[in-house]
């Protein structure tokens, strides 16, 4: 463990070869040993639950006494509900974390999950970081919800979610029901047998990556 120094128990240990794949476990002093390896260059892997892999140390075969660290992974996990306290299944959660794009800091869209039938979510195997999470949701049914996120807005100069290695965070989300509207209109000057798609999307920025609404006009134009 990277932070703490002890070992690590059945920790998974991969040496790949060309040709084949040898594995072992780590036993309850975190020490492991593969036998019958050619001499030569061979890659290692080495993977635990709750902890950061490390998918790849170049090694020179024979070798002994080698040391590997892994560090403890983040977790942010919570639940989605609406304004009477009833989960929001499939709601949309994005995670967002706090990188470099052509020289600038600026939040990058990192993934995303969907909740559960208990409005559930959970992000795990995340390096230490800085992170906000937004959360909002369309149904099936038509209802949409607000967007919300947590700490706040995404901005580059934060609130931001400070985790560090080991961290494990919950964070709720309680949306509100938005109106909805009707829009309707029609396409003219297409060609004869032209499938038009008619796509509406929110002017307001958001950092929910399905921020459109599509439909495909009738035989006549009309949408």
């Amino acid at each position: 463990n990277s932070l703490t120094r002890a070992p690590i128990v059945r920790a998974r240990i991969e040496i790949s070869l060309p040709d084949r794949l040898h594995s072992a476990q780590s036993d309850a002093t975190g020490k492991w040993h593969v036998d019958d390896l050619p001499c030569g260059s061979v890659a290692l892997g080495v993977s635990r639950i709750g902890y950061i892999e490390k998918a790849s140390v170049a090694l020179q075969a024979p070798a002994t006494d080698v040391k590997v660290e892994l560090t403890p992974q983040v977790v942010l996990a919570g639940r989605v509900t609406d304004d009477q306290g009833d989960p929001i299944q499939s709601a949309h959660v994005s995670l967002l974390t706090s990188g470099i794009l052509n020289g600038v800091r600026t939040m990058l869209s990192s993934t995303s999950a969907s909740t559960n039938d208990l409005g559930e979510y959970r992000f795990a195997n995340l390096p230490a970081g800085r992170y906000v999470l937004c959360a909002t949701a369309r149904t099936n049914s038509g209802h949409l919800y607000s967007e919300q996120c947590s700490p706040g807005p995404p901005e580059n100069d934060g609130p931001f979610i400070q985790a560090s290695a080991g961290y494990e965070g919950r964070f709720d989300f309680t949306l509100t029901p938005l109106p909805v509207y009707r829009l309707s209109g029609s396409v003219a000057g297409a060609p004869q047998g032209t499938e038009l798609t008619i796509r509406a999307m929110r002017a307001a920025g958001s950092a929910w990556n399905d921020n459109a609404f599509v439909t495909r006009a009738r035989r006549d134009g009309t949408f």
